[in-house]
């Protein structure tokens, strides 16, 4: 009988849970996000692979879009700035 906090991973291997704590997982989520990757922590199934790729994916375009208005509008007022 497996400990109920292990996980199973798809090759049916038993694998130990990555966070300790909500908190915990909180900051993985926080930094893998912002994009950082600091390296302190890494997932170790493939849905916790599969997960991380969409946090990474959802922090490129969530960042990707406030920075594309805000150079847009930093080169138009720069161009209008000798008018």
């Amino acid at each position: 009988r497996m400990h109920p906090e292990y996980a199973i991973s798809a090759s049916g291997d038993a694998v130990a849970p990555t966070f300790a704590s909500i908190p915990h997982a909180m900051w993985y989520t926080i930094v893998t996000i912002s994009t950082v990757g600091y390296g302190d922590l890494t997932t170790q199934s493939d849905a916790g692979k599969m997960v991380t790729g969409a946090l990474i994916l959802t922090g490129v375009i969530y960042m990707a879009m406030p920075l594309s208005i805000v150079g847009a509008t930093f080169t138009r007022v720069w161009d209008d700035r000798d008018r």
